[in-house]
């Protein structure tokens, strides 16, 4: 069994967290927050914000697309997002997008901030890596493979990441499932998720090589929450597939954990 496991919210930096930064990371980490903050807080964190426009434009809209992204305002944090970035192109910023875009469920606008994070820092392993993960979760694993092998021996990271890909690939291969089917079903189960308002905390890939034959690809999507919810989003994404006549569980298994 090979396993490759992404969880979603370390923020970009490669450098001392300015002010800025160290707001922007107290709200991600209410992604993960097993209960809601109260509105005192919430109101704390955008005071802070608007503190901090004055200051520094660029992180106070990096801050303020992250605090719409807990709030589940996709359209206002996707505006702070391309403020940020029109007031300053730079790796860490394209990357800061990601994570909030991954935030909202959105694994494909991710995607696309962590490639052009690369355009920015081709050479950065870490900034690759994360581009990587971000092919993988967008279910473009071909091109997360291309992205990784010329590095692939600068970093044991990549190069771990490289082994799971082939090996994915040949589990895919073996079962006839291409990237385009695992995609559209990841794409279903983001906007059940999304939907429900549940934040996917992290993914991993799970290939399974059974010696009697019967190979399956396992992709566990987890979320902070309890079974009443996991029942809850299981039941819908099952009843969205079912409705598609190339569905088949037993070869790609998409499935919401709680934890």
């Amino acid at each position: 069994m090979v396993t490759h496991s992404i969880t979603l919210w370390p923020m970009a930096t490669g450098q001392p967290q300015t002010i800025g930064g160290k707001l922007f990371t107290e709200v991600t980490d209410l992604f993960d927050a097993e209960t809601p903050i109260s509105a005192f807080v919430l109101a704390r964190l955008k005071r802070d914000a608007e503190k901090l426009q004055a200051a520094d434009a660029v992180e106070a809209s990096v801050v303020k697309s992250a605090i719409a992204a807990y709030e589940w305002k996709y359209d206002e944090a996707d505006r702070w997002v391309k403020n940020s970035i029109a007031l300053r192109q730079s790796a860490v910023n394209y990357q800061n997008a990601a994570v909030t875009m991954r935030a909202l469920n959105d694994f494909k606008r991710a995607r696309d901030y962590s490639l052009l994070a690369v355009d920015c820092a081709p050479q950065d392993t870490e900034v690759i890596l994360k581009a990587v993960n971000s092919l993988i979760l967008a279910g473009r694993f071909s091109d997360a493979y291309k992205l990784a092998v010329p590095v692939r021996l600068l970093s044991e990271n990549l190069d771990g990441v490289c082994n799971e890909i082939e090996a994915l690939h040949q589990t895919m291969a073996e079962l006839d499932l291409t990237e385009e089917r695992i995609t559209s079903e990841m794409e279903v189960a983001c906007d059940v998720a999304t939907k429900n308002r549940v934040r996917i905390s992290s993914v991993e890939h799970f290939v399974s090589n059974d010696p009697d034959g019967g190979n399956s690809i396992y992709i566990p999507l987890k979320f902070i929450g309890d079974i009443g919810i996991e029942l809850k989003l299981e039941e819908e994404l099952s009843s969205r597939l079912v409705q598609d006549e190339r569905w088949n569980p037993l070869k790609l298994s998409i499935e919401f954990c709680y934890e």
